[in-house]
C-alpha cells in the first residue's frame, strides 16, 4: 500500500516519539532513576506502535535500525531475567526480529550490487579521445593534487548511505549470533538437568541455526546474512512451534 506524504510526516513523528521513549528508558536506566518497570512497558509500547507504521516506508536502513532498536529493548529487559523460559522467549523475539529483515537486507543487498557494478562507458570521438590523452600528460604532473583534492572531497549520500548500512549489519551479524548462543546454552542446561527432558531436537536445531550464522565461506557479510536469515526462518518456526 503507498502511502501519501501527509501519512509518511504521521509516521515519522510517531517513529521520533517512540524512540524519545526508547532514549528516555535507557537513560534513566543508566542513572538508576524513576519507575523502571512503568517507562519501560510505556518504551515498549510506544515504539512497537511506531515501527509497526515505520517499517511501511521503503527504506532498509531505517528498517534495520527500527528492529535492531527494538532488539536492545528486549536485550536490556534480558538484565536480570533468570526465568529461563522468560529469557528463551525474549531471546527468540530477538531473532524473530532479525529474520523478518529479510525483505530490507534484499534490498540493500541490490544497493550495495548497485554501486559496486561497474558503470557503462560513454561513446567517445576522436577528438575527445586526443584531449583525453593530452590531459594525461598534465595528470602525471599534478598528481599530487588532484589526489587531495578527491580525498578532501564531501562524501555523497549514497556512499554514505553504504557505510551506514555495514555498520547496521555488522550489529546485526552481532545480535543474530549473541541470541543464538544464548539460546543453546539455556537449552543445554534445561536438557542436562532433567533426564528424558525433550529439549534434544530443539537443541539440535539450535547448533543448526548458529552454524549458518557463522560466515566461514567468507563472503560479502550481506550475501552471508541473507542466506543466513533466509535458512533459519525455516527452522526457527520449527522451535516455536514446538514451544
Amino acid at each position: 500500500m503507498l502511502l501519501s506524504s501527509t501519512s509518511k510526516v504521521f509516521q515519522f513523528r510517531c517513529f521520533v516519539f517512540g524512540f524519545d521513549f526508547l532514549i528516555r528508558y535507557l537513560s534513566c536506566d543508566r542513572q538508576g532513576q524513576g519507575d523502571m518497570k512503568n517507562i519501560r512497558h510505556l518504551a515498549e509500547l510506544n515504539y512497537k506502535k511506531a515501527a509497526a507504521l515505520f517499517l511501511q516506508l521503503d527504506n532498509p536502513i531505517d528498517i534495520l535500525k527500527v528492529q535492531l532498536d527494538q532488539a536492545v529493548l528486549i536485550e536490556d529487559h534480558l538484565q536480570g531475567v533468570h526465568n529461563q523460559q522468560l529469557m528463551t522467549k525474549l531471546h527468540l523475539s530477538i531473532i524473530q526480529l532479525l529474520v523478518d529483515c529479510i525483505p530490507a537486507l534484499k534490498t540493500c543487498q541490490s544497493l550495495i550490487q548497485a554501486r559496486s557494478s561497474p558503470r557503462p562507458c560513454s561513446n567517445t570521438t576522436p577528438a575527445a579521445a586526443d584531449a583525453t590523452q593530452a590531459r594525461q600528460g598534465e595528470d602525471t604532473n599534478t598528481g599530487d593534487a588532484s589526489s587531495h583534492r578527491e580525498s578532501s572531497s564531501p562524501r555523497t549520500e549514497e556512499e554514505e548511505n553504504q557505510d551506514k548500512i555495514q555498520e547496521l549489519l555488522v550489529v546485526f551479524e552481532k545480535k543474530l549470533q549473541s541470541s543464538l548462543m544464548a539460546l543453546i546454552k539455556i537449552y543445554s542446561s534445561g536438557r542436562s538437568s532433567k533426564k528424558g527432558n525433550p529439549l534434544g531436537s530443539d537443541l539440535s536445531l539450535l547448533k543448526q541455526m548458529y552454524s549458518l550464522s557463522l560466515n566461514q565461506q567468507s563472503v560479502a557479510r550481506i550475501t552471508h546474512l541473507l542466506t543466513a536469515t533466509s535458512a533459519l526462518l525455516p527452522l526457527l518456526k520449527q522451535i516455536t512451534t514446538h514451544r
